[in-house]
């Protein structure tokens, strides 16, 4: 089925299976949705819970998604971004905030003020301009900066980081770990 809305002007909760969905510009949007896609002009904010899934948003200003086998598209400035995944593709812009913990997917945030995660399986992880990096696990990871100024990872295994340039205020790398390799440009 095809839904189009115009401009959502209040906060709604959408649930969704197997549709195509264009939305104007909205404020907040809950969605939990299965085998569907969505083309959104501009959201304030969104909160969803997607399973195999295309997103497709132009401007956005935060995002927390939980998914599975989903893919998101913004050309979007994020203030934040949340984002717990297994096998997804997730492409923006821009990010001031991004948490990640996922397994098994690819990631570009574009520049990014402070990028963090917990857990970190079989990713790829691209951002360009970053300014603080904290990975507290990870493995089996490719992480590419094009460049960062800080970059602290407890314990990695196995994970292949390459840095293209430290930034003018660069405070320092600190990683612990095993059978990695970390490149610097520079």
């Amino acid at each position: 089925s095809k839904i189009k809305l115009g401009n959502v002007t209040q906060d709604a909760g959408l649930v969704f299976y197997d549709t195509d969905v264009e939305i104007g510009t909205c404020k907040n949007l809950n969605i939990n949705s299965k085998y569907s896609k969505f083309d959104v002009s501009k959201a304030e904010g969104m909160e969803i819970d997607s399973y195999d899934d295309n997103f497709k948003v132009d401007a956005i200003n935060s995002l927390k998604l939980t998914s599975k086998y989903s893919d998101f598209v913004s050309q979007g400035n994020l203030r934040e971004i949340k984002l717990d995944l297994y096998d997804c593709n997730i492409t923006v812009n821009s990010a001031e905030r991004a948490f990640f913990n996922g397994k098994y997917c690819d990631l570009n945030l574009g520049n990014t003020g402070e990028f963090k995660t917990d857990d970190s399986y079989d990713n790829n992880i691209h951002l360009a301009n970053t300014k603080k990096v904290e990975v507290i696990q990870s493995k089996y990871c490719e992480f590419d900066f094009a460049s960062v100024t800080s970059l602290k990872m407890a314990d990695i295994y196995d994970d292949v980081i390459k840095i293209e340039k430290l930034n003018s205020d660069f405070s320092g790398i600190s990683a612990n770990g095993k059978y990695g390799k970390i490149a610097v440009e520079a």
